[in-house]
């Protein structure tokens, strides 16, 4: 653990002070409203759930993000809003409930039944 009072913790804050001059200044230049260097860590988070495929894939994700465990990222940037997780849980449902064409093997349908 590094202590607020150690070499190291000073130089840290150094830089994130440092990061946020820079980010405020850009900001103020494109006359666009603050966001913290952190918020564009949450969106890339984001970004990686939306789009990775696979749990492999966002384990990849989550290391670029500097996390050697992937609950890291889950737990840090995973809120989903109330809205999301209706939206989530109606897909589920439809996909759960929806009676796909039956098949003997890919791509071959089943005959229908005869009256």
């Amino acid at each position: 653990m590094v202590s607020h009072k150690t070499q190291a913790a000073a130089g840290w804050r150094r830089n994130v002070v440092g990061i946020r001059r820079i980010f405020k200044t850009a900001f103020e230049a494109a006359r666009l409203p603050y966001f913290n260097p952190h918020s564009f860590r949450s969106t890339l988070a984001l970004l990686g759930q939306r789009i990775c495929r696979t749990p492999e894939d966002f384990k990849v994700w989550s290391q670029n993000l500097g996390h050697e465990q992937v609950l890291t990222t889950l737990t840090s940037y995973g809120a989903v809003s109330a809205h999301r997780h209706a939206e989530i849980m109606g897909e589920l449902w439809t996909h759960q409930n929806a009676r796909p064409e039956p098949t003997l093997w890919p791509g071959v349908r089943v005959p229908p039944k005869a009256p």
